[in-house]
């Protein structure tokens, strides 16, 4: 819970849940990587590699049901991200580690989330103030990023600027 918190300072108001989960793991293959646990490390990065595929997918989804003009950029800063991963996975596994390069990617991802994500949740504020008919679409693209139960006690049963918009 403590670490939720972290993360939620570090990342600001309208964190992803999403987002924070990349960290989570992130940080877990730092700190097994930081200890000599290569192994651990390695398998983490599986880990990041399809929960963070998942999530550009998810958000891609999202950007193009919602019409978001800037779609094709965060898009390909997406594929940037996924394959960088996915480059330290390949370099991981024939046992090439550089802690160096898990910090940078860490930076990438952290400036991903206050560049792009944060102009699309904007995006999709402006949205929330658009006929009902168009909050519809939007709220089912945000659902998709919580367990239905965080979704109801944020408020996801109504159409308008409820908060799990507002933490997308």
């Amino acid at each position: 819970m403590e670490q939720q918190l972290q993360l939620r300072d570090e990342l600001g108001y309208g964190y992803d849940s999403r987002d924070a989960n990349i960290l989570e793991v992130m940080d877990y293959v730092i700190f097994n990587a930081e200890h000599g646990c290569a192994e651990r490390a390695e398998k983490g990065l599986q880990l990041l590699l399809s929960n963070t595929m998942e999530h550009a997918r998810a958000e891609n989804t999202a950007m193009l049901s919602t019409y978001y003009p800037e779609r094709t950029r965060h898009e390909l800063d997406h594929v940037v991200i996924c394959k960088t991963i996915a480059a330290l996975c390949w370099r991981w596994s024939r046992s090439q580690h550089n802690l160096n390069d898990l910090y940078e990617l860490r930076e990438v991802v952290l400036h991903h989330i206050g560049t792009h994500d944060k102009n699309f949740e904007r995006y999709l504020m402006g949205r929330m103030s658009a006929p009902a008919s168009h909050c519809a679409t939007v709220r089912r693209q945000l659902s998709s990023s919580l367990r239905p139960e965080e979704f109801r006690l944020r408020g996801g049963n109504c159409c308008g600027p409820t908060e799990a918009a507002l933490t997308y």
